[in-house]
């Protein structure tokens, strides 16, 4: 097959990498038979070139195992508010005009199906990537005023706007174990990965404006322990971080709710 020969070239192309991502997700329309055969043919041919297969959560579906990362991405208390609503997918809704109106109906199926994919790996034994849409994906609009007026007209416009937009604190006030469905402790996560989509982006200063300071956080949440992480501290910890950006002309948010400490105001940077 087609897929097969793609799937061979992508892992020729990437050989000092040992895990391979796969896809698998937002099949809208697709029946689930016809999903989790191709899906367990797409991961037969990973398997063949010596590599691990790593596959956003509908590949739950399919035949997963042990040796299997399954990337959790859908919150599910977060869809189950917006089925029960029909905000999500009603005509007026965030998605209205960002996709045909014919594809929300099968949006909402899509949905609806995905909350049981987390559970489902987990019942195989997969382990679990935590990127939960709500707390790891960086392509949220900034939630909080900037201390730099002249950057709120790059706030309103960079990042998906049908997504509400998330405040710094917010990035890092979650825990992975506890906001991962039927994951009881560290030993059901194999770690946990930030995502970010560019179609707002249209420069290098404008990802680096979506990813900083937020990529701290993510930091912070996949190395502490849990529930170490205390605003505070943080905050304090984060404040002085922007000596190093500035010093490699990184473009970065300026949170209002950080006092921030930056080249200028550190002695000796």
């Amino acid at each position: 097959m087609a897929s097969s020969r793609l799937m061979a070239r992508i892992c020729r192309c990437a050989q000092c990498v040992r895990p391979h991502r796969g896809g698998g997700d937002e099949t809208f329309g697709m029946a689930d038979e016809a999903h989790a055969r191709f899906v367990d043919h797409a991961m037969a041919a990973v398997k063949r070139h010596g590599r691990r297969v790593v596959g956003w959560q509908e590949i739950a579906r399919a035949g997963v195992g042990p040796d299997d990362l399954v990337q959790y991405w859908i919150e599910p208390e977060s869809v189950r508010g917006h089925l029960a609503d029909g905000t999500l997918t009603s005509p007026e809704g965030p998605l209205a005009g960002a996709v045909p109106a014919d594809l929300l109906p099968l949006i909402t199926q899509a949905l609806t199906t995905a909350l049981d994919d987390v559970p489902r790996a987990v019942s195989k034994g997969a382990p679990i990537l935590a990127s939960p849409s709500t707390r790891l994906y960086l392509d949220r609009p900034h939630g909080e005023p900037s201390t730099d007026l002249a950057q709120d007209p790059l706030r309103s416009r960079v990042g998906l706007q049908y997504y509400p937009a998330v405040t710094l604190r917010e990035f890092v006030e979650w825990d992975p174990v506890d906001e991962t469905p039927q994951v009881d402790d560290d030993a059901g996560l194999a770690g946990v990965e930030a995502a970010v989509w560019c179609e707002t982006v249209e420069d290098r200063d404008e990802l680096e404006f979506l990813l900083l300071p937020r990529l701290a956080g993510v930091g912070e949440k996949a190395w502490a322990a849990s529930g170490a992480t205390v605003w505070d501290d943080y905050a304090d910890r984060l404040a002085v971080q922007p000596v190093a950006w500035e010093r490699r002309g990184w473009v970065w948010f300026r949170s209002s709710l950080v006092a921030w400490r930056t080249f200028r105001d550190v002695p000796g940077a």
